[in-house]
């Protein structure tokens, strides 16, 4: 199968973009601003914030070349769910939550017209919420704040665990929860932890009568589990929220007996099936190409933990192998569209929020009839499939451009399937934009990503005094290119 052979092109593609960017740099991914008027809070600060309450809807809010403050009495185990949503506007608007000495508590800056965080607080606090128009946006919006209460979901748990039997209860404020386990000494046993998406991280001990940590698991994320032979017949296991997390879990005990795993080894090859042949594929216009993803990141994980056991960048052909201990029937791989290397990180994610990135998940690799070639082939029409093409050819034009004396490039793109910009594909310093629009996607478009990353490139790493220019074939003055 051939490989498109980007690396040739991109080079003329970048020499050409970055004469093309003499002329227009500073002017190609501003966006035009809206005229509107300030709403009737006025102007607001971070030192002057208008006062806010839980339970409220105001739809006649704007920002109109500066940002928006907000202060709000957020009282302790409320879980705080504050949405704006634009109205009418240009370009687009994000929001963060901050403590009153301005540490960040959450953030939501996806690319759609809606914001979203969720947060609760250990204790009584003050909050500011930070309305602010990405690249200068100006629009009308509407929000709403509510809060529900979870305090009388703390109490402490009280009920024991033996072989095969499950319980669930909720992690609140700095307390840890304790359960006694019924053992059977010399059996070795598992006991595993489930904690909702929204508690955090966290962590699982266990311990004897007298404190002494006999195992733990304190991975990030909200899934742990431990393996041990007990030597008595009572032990207690602690669930703790790491850095003050909180929230609900489940917690099960079973014999491990036959909890030998041997070292699984997998190999495969990651490929978007294009929507037209490649420029060397030697394909007909009418027959699919398939195009291996160079620099996907791919994961060996348990699907019983979520835990990641195993990771690689995905290799020129798109080939990749992955080795560890896992049970193959809780044996998947993941693929996201994220790459991290000595000389650059990018990611491809539908909205800005913790740069997460898209990601796809395999069947149990017990179901693949030979799990040294498994195929992980998406469809050009897939939100996977557009993401790890752009992740594809920003790579390979990141490794034609950048030396070795370049400090490490990264970048946030943002795309979605049928997500449309102001500017249709643009840059900014940190992020690129590219089109996902039904009328004229970009996802596919190798050139309009290199065309675009280059004004990125030479945006960051050089400095020059063109006076700018445009895109759209109005006459310029020659000595600017």
């Amino acid at each position: 199968m051939a490989v498109s052979d980007l690396s040739r092109v991109s080079v003329t593609l970048v020499a050409f973009a970055l004469r093309v960017t003499l002329a227009s740099a500073t002017s190609h991914a501003q966006p035009a601003h809206q005229t509107c008027s300030e709403d009737h809070y006025g102007t607001t600060t971070s030192s002057r914030p208008a006062p806010v309450v839980l339970d409220m809807f105001d739809g006649e809010l704007t920002v109109c070349g500066s940002d928006d403050w907000y202060a709000l009495d957020l009282p302790a185990l409320v879980e705080l769910s504050w949405i704006i949503e634009l109205n009418h506007g240009d370009g687009d608007l994000d929001i963060e939550l901050l403590s009153l000495e301005r540490t960040v508590l959450a953030t939501s800056d996806s690319a759609t017209n809606q914001e979203h965080i969720q947060f609760i607080s250990q204790e009584d606090q003050p909050v500011l919420l930070h309305v602010y128009g990405f690249a200068g946006a100006t629009g009308h919006y509407s929000m709403s704040l509510s809060g529900l209460d979870f305090s009388p979901l703390c109490e402490a748990p009280t009920d024991g665990l033996e072989s095969g039997q499950s319980t669930s209860s909720r992690v609140c404020r700095e307390r840890a929860n304790r359960h006694p386990l019924r053992l059977t000494p010399g059996e070795p046993v598992s006991v595993l932890l489930l904690g909702s998406e929204a508690a955090g991280d966290l962590d699982l001990v266990i311990l004897d009568e007298e404190g002494r940590t006999i195992s733990r698991s304190d991975g990030p994320g909200h899934r742990e589990r431990v393996e041990f032979t007990p030597r008595v017949a009572t032990l207690v296991a602690e669930v703790r929220g790491h850095e003050g997390a909180i929230g609900e879990y489940e917690l099960s005990l079973a014999s491990s007996a036959d909890a030998a795993v041997s070292r699984l080894t997998t190999r495969g090859v990651v490929a978007v099936e294009l929507p037209y042949p490649a420029l060397d594929s030697g394909s007909t216009p009418s027959a699919p190409f398939s195009r291996p993803i160079e620099g996907a990141t791919v994961e060996l994980i348990d699907s019983e933990l979520g835990t990641p056991l195993a990771s690689t960048l995905s290799a020129s052909d798109g080939s990749f192998e992955l080795s560890a201990r896992v049970l193959p029937e809780n044996a998947r791989l993941r693929v996201t569209s994220y790459a991290e290397n000595d000389s650059y990180r990018v990611t491809v994610s539908a909205n800005g929020k913790a740069l997460a990135p898209y990601e796809v998940i395999s069947n149990p690799l017990s179901t693949y009839p030979d799990p040294d070639n498994v195929s992980l082939s998406l469809a050009s029409d897939s939100a996977m499939g557009g993401a790890l093409n752009i992740l594809h050819v920003v790579g390979q034009t990141l490794r034609s451009v950048l030396g070795p004396q370049t400090r490490r490039f990264e970048a946030q793109v943002l795309w979605s399937p049928g997500g449309w910009w102001f500017c249709g594909s643009c840059y900014s310093n940190d992020r690129l934009l590219i089109s996902g629009s039904e009328e004229d996607p970009d996802q596919f478009d190798d050139t309009i990503i290199a065309h675009e990353l280059s004004h990125m490139i030479v945006h960051r790493l050089s400095l020059d005094d063109s006076p700018g220019g445009s895109h759209d074939g109005s006459p310029t003055n020659p000595r600017r290119a």
